[in-house]
């Protein structure tokens, strides 16, 4: 989870050009033997889909770690 605080994209302080401060969250969970030979994970990058000026899109994957 991490929070971005508010931030004014004019020069001249236009108050209608404010975006407001937001918190992101992020997931991950994952499945695999204790040895750390290979783990399966899930995970997601703005998991509840906030909207907000820099990037904006949920993005959610599958990842396979193996070891050799």
């Amino acid at each position: 989870m991490s929070y971005r605080s508010a931030v004014n994209f004019s020069l001249n302080q236009d108050p209608n050009t404010v975006q407001p401060g937001y918190t992101i969250v992020n997931a991950n969970i994952g499945v695999g033997p204790s040895d750390g030979g290979w783990r399966v994970s899930a995970c997601a990058r703005n998991l509840f889909n906030r909207n907000f000026t820099d990037q904006a899109r949920r993005v959610a994957g599958v990842v396979l770690d193996v070891k050799f």
